[in-house]
């Protein structure tokens, strides 16, 4: 093995498959090995895989099979692909965003790629901050090229109408992930050279990275395996391990990768912006690898980060279905099993804050007052009661409501009451609606709900939002936030405020620690103006009722 691996004194081999035994590394690199199916014969071998000017004796000698006519199942068989009947083949762009370049072969400069190009032998793939590509190959393999990342096609070939496919793809820097078609049959190849390793995979899914830097090659192994040989020393990874590897030096024992972190619960739908995303710490991570994309399989990336903590502000995407993939990165910088989340956003146009006036606990012949906030895109509102939390049982449903930050409704059964509103921006676009509140009325009576004569003083507004989530409040007597009036750290629920009489604006910020995101949109409450006659009224005639 030491002669064999003579000429990777600069490089490492590694070699990923489903059943392929770490003795096979003795083949060179150029070199097809062919697992033998029932039924095969050398002479048959020869008709469908080799050169017409390549005689199938000649792979008899070079393998030393005695017999051509008994040649066992799963025999391995060493074939240079320079003997191999090869046509042409293509990767096909599949998924693309950010800054993706192509420099095609002979070529000076380089051009954007586009949905749809092939990519051929010759061709130099790179990407730029923020930017990420999926490609696909004959045999429906596929490769995601990450950010900063730079990829060469050394080899796309098609073998007759076999099948196999050999692709050998050099990445010359940044990070690749790869889903290699399983292949019982062991026929296809595809290999990923980096300027310290060499990753020949088959049916398995793995990532390989190069880090220009510190001269290293990191594997880690999600399905398959692979075997990594360098300086005359070979290591088998499994399935959920990872090693790294340095130029002239022997790869690390295999680790086992991190397991996948735990998410703290998700909203439904998010409605704030920057919301502070939360997992729960993993031991041994040193850092964490943060990915959003807007499609589930991440064929390509919005956010591709590295952070510290365990938690990261959602950047300001428009309304959307995302992906969250968070993997713990342990002190070899391997990367470990990945969680994935959904993040269903729904921040444009925000909707409004719950507020309840003392006034509104008035109730004069069963007519109920409610209210709430204006987001500052918000020029009209739908408005919705129901009597079950589902909104199946809608009592009142008023899906276009101009200026007025309330409506009144009659309610004249007790019981549990539910009730939501939406806003409607200038061009028509709905939000969805704000988490539901609840209303008790417990009679039919002119009963005032509630103890006004204690409640009077004070404004409250619902805050929404999971148990564990914080925020940073701000009230201010003006739109650009220079007369902050009160400022609270604190979770969601009742925000209780002095009663006022002019006009107040209120915005929220996910917290991190000691840091906050950037701030949602502002929102107006309306100066709490109403006259008290007509609650004290109905206050004294309810507690007369009740004497």
């Amino acid at each position: 093995m030491r002669n064999r691996l003579t000429g990777f004194k600069q490089g490492i081999l590694l070699s990923a498959c489903l059943g392929l035994a770490p003795a096979s590394l003795l083949a060179a690199s150029s070199d097809w090995v062919y697992a033998v199916l029932q039924g095969d014969t050398l002479s048959e071998f020869g008709k469908q895989y080799l050169r017409k000017d390549i005689d199938w004796r000649q792979v008899q000698k070079l393998n030393q099979i005695r017999n051509p006519d008994v040649i066992r199942p799963g025999q391995k068989i060493r074939v240079p692909s320079s003997w191999l009947n090869a046509q042409p083949s293509a990767a096909e762009v599949v998924a693309m965003t950010g800054d993706v370049r192509v420099q095609r072969k002979d070529s000076n400069g380089s051009a954007a790629l586009k949905m749809n190009d092939r990519l051929v032998l010759g061709d130099r793939l790179s990407t730029g901050d923020d930017s990420s590509i999926t490609i696909r190959f004959a045999d429906t393999s596929e490769l995601t090229l990450l950010q900063n990342s730079e990829l060469i096609f050394d080899q796309l070939s098609l073998f007759g109408d076999s099948g196999m496919v050999d692709s050998k793809l050099r990445l010359s820097q940044g990070s690749a992930e790869a889903r290699v078609k399983p292949r019982m049959d062991a026929r296809a190849r595809f290999e990923i050279h980096t300027p310290s390793a060499i990753s020949a995979v088959r049916g398995t899914e793995f990532r390989s990275v190069y880090q220009e830097g510190s001269a290293a090659a990191r594997v880690e192994v999600l399905t398959g395996g692979v075997a990594v040989a360098a300086e005359g020393v070979s290591q088998l990874v499994p399935a959920g391990f990872g090693t790294r590897v340095k130029q002239g030096e022997a790869p690390v024992q295999p680790k086992e990768l991190l397991p996948p972190a735990e998410f703290m619960p998700v909203a439904n739908e998010i409605i704030q912006r920057n919301y502070n995303l939360q997992w729960q710490p993993l031991q041994g991570a040193q850092a964490y690898r943060v990915q959003i994309s807007d499609t589930p399989r991440f064929s390509t990336l919005k956010t591709d980060e590295i952070i510290q903590q365990p938690g990261f502000f959602l950047p300001q995407f428009n309304n959307g279905d995302y992906y969250l993939r968070v993997r713990g990165i342990d002190n070899l910088d391997i990367e470990g099993r990945g969680s994935v989340a959904q993040l269903p956003l729904r921040v444009q146009p925000l909707p409004p804050l719950m507020v309840y006036y003392p006034w509104q606990q008035a109730v004069v012949g069963n007519y109920y007052q409610f209210s709430w906030s204006a987001p500052e895109k918000a020029i009209r509102w739908h408005f919705q009661v129901a009597r079950d939390a589902d909104f199946s049982e809608i009592v009142s449903d008023q899906q276009d409501l101009g200026q007025s930050l309330s409506q009144k409704v009659f309610l004249d059964q007790p019981g549990d009451y539910f009730w939501r509103v939406a806003s409607v921006d200038e061009n028509g676009n709905k939000g969805v609606f704000s988490p539901a509140a609840t209303l008790n009325v417990q009679s039919k009576h002119r009963i005032l709900q509630g103890d006004w004569l204690a409640d009077r003083q004070t404004v409250r507004i619902q805050i929404p939002g999971l148990s564990h989530d914080r925020y940073k409040v701000q009230l201010a007597a003006d739109t650009e936030f220079q007369q902050i009036l009160e400022e609270w750290n604190r979770g969601p629920g009742e925000l209780e405020l002095d009663r006022f009489m002019s006009v107040r604006y209120i915005r929220i910020a996910s917290v991190k620690g000691e840091q906050h995101g950037q701030w949602g949109e502002s929102q107006m409450i309306a100066p709490d103006i109403h006259n008290d006659t007509a609650a004290l009224i109905s206050w004294l005639s309810g507690a007369a009722f009740l004497l």
